[in-house]
C-alpha cells in the first residue's frame, strides 16, 4: 500500500511536487507558528486527530458522548477490520526491513523468511482484536493483502538493485522501503494528543500517507492535514502533500486507489476551525444533539436512539 507506482511517481514529479512548491501557504497556517493564532489552541484540552477529523457523525455527538459523558462502547466490525489490516501492513513493513538488514541483497532469503512469517503476522493481529471465530472472514483478505505486499516488495527490491547494484544495506532499506510506519508524534502544541500515531510518513519528500479500508469521504483529507501541521510544529519543515490510500476487496480481488491532496490553506483552516469547534463542545459540555442522518455503522446508535 505504501509503494508508489511509476504512474504515482510521475504524477508526483511532474505535477504535485512543482505545484506544492509554487503553492503559497500563509505563514499563520504553518505548524511551526503553533504559538500564534489561529493555530494556538483556544482551550487547555488534548484531542486526537481522529476526534477532530472523523466526521461520520456530522454533529460530532459521538465525541460529546465519549469525552463529556465518558461513555465507552465496543468497536464495530468495520473498525476492528480496519485496525486489523492496519496492523498487518505495519508488521509487514517492519518485518521486511529487519530481514533486509539481516540478509542484505539476498532477495531469495528475504522472501523465504517473509513468506514464512505471514501466518504469524495475521494471527498476531487477530489475537489483538478479538476471537478468531468472529473474524474468520478476514483471514482470506489478509492472505490476499500480504501476497500483494510481498510481490510489490520483491519488484521494488529488484528494481532498486538493478539501478544501484552497489548499495549498502542501510541505503538499500531506505530505497526499497522509504516509509516510517506508525510514527508516534506529540501534537500537544496544537491542542492534540501527545501520543498521536501517523499511519505512514514517506521519506523522500515529506508526504503523509493515510490508509482507509472503506468508501471515500470528503472529510478524509482533514486527518492527514492535522498530522502535517503536527510534523511542521515539531520539526520545522513544510509538509505540503498527503496521499490517502483506499483499499477494498471485491470477490477476493484487491482494489487500491491513491488520492493525492495538496495541503492548502483551505484544508489547514478547515482542520483548525473543526478543532476549535469540537474543543468548545467538549470544554463547555455542549450537547450538539442528533444529526439529521446517522452513519449506518455508528457504534453510538444504541445510545442516541435508545435501541
Amino acid at each position: 500500500m505504501y509503494f508508489f507506482s511509476n504512474e504515482d511517481n510521475e504524477k508526483l514529479t511532474r505535477f504535485l511536487l512543482p505545484k506544492s512548491r509554487e503553492m503559497q501557504i500563509s505563514e499563520d497556517l504553518r505548524g511551526w507558528n503553533w504559538s500564534q493564532p489561529p493555530l494556538e489552541p483556544i482551550y487547555d484540552l488534548q484531542l486526537s486527530v481522529s476526534d477532530i477529523a472523523s466526521q461520520y457523525c456530522p454533529n460530532g455527538r459521538d465525541l460529546f458522548l465519549k469525552k463529556v459523558q465518558g461513555l465507552k462502547v465496543p468497536p464495530n466490525k468495520s473498525m476492528l477490520a480496519g485496525s486489523f489490516f492496519h496492523g498487518i501492513l505495519c508488521d509487514f513493513i517492519v518485518k521486511a526491513k529487519k530481514l533486509v538488514y539481516l540478509y542484505g541483497k539476498d532477495l531469495k532469503s528475504v522472501l523465504q523468511n517473509l513468506e514464512a512469517s505471514t501466518q504469524e503476522i495475521y494471527e498476531d493481529q487477530l489475537r489483538k482484536i478479538g476471537p478468531l471465530e468472529s473474524l474468520s472472514d478476514l483471514i482470506e483478505k489478509a492472505k490476499i493483502l500480504l501476497a500483494f505486499e510481498i510481490r510489490s516488495f520483491a519488484f521494488r527490491f529488484q528494481e532498486v538493485l538493478t539501478r544501484q547494484p552497489h548499495l549498502g544495506t542501510d541505503a538499500l532499506v531506505f530505497r526499497v522501503l522509504p516509509v516510517v510506519v506508525e510514527q508516534r508524534i506529540d501534537g500537544s502544541r496544537l491542542g492534540l494528543s501527545r501520543y498521536l500515531s501517523c499511519d505512514a510518513f514517506y521519506a523522500f519528500e515529506p508526504i503523509i500517507i493515510d490508509l482507509k479500508f472503506g468508501s471515500k469521504k470528503e472529510f478524509h483529507a482533514l486527518g492527514p492535514t492535522g498530522y502535517a501541521l503536527v510534523f511542521e510544529s515539531l520539526f520545522g519543515f513544510p509538509v505540503n502533500i498527503c496521499c490517502i490510500v483506499y483499499v477494498s476487496f471485491s470477490n477476493n480481488e484487491l482494489k487500491i486507489e491513491k488520492d493525492f491532496h495538496l495541503i492548502s490553506d483551505e484544508l489547514r483552516m478547515a482542520f483548525i476551525e473543526e478543532r476549535d469547534h469540537r474543543m468548545r463542545m467538549v470544554y463547555e459540555e455542549i450537547d450538539p444533539g442528533l444529526p439529521d442522518n446517522c452513519y449506518e455503522f455508528c457504534q453510538f446508535q444504541t445510545v442516541c436512539k435508545g435501541k
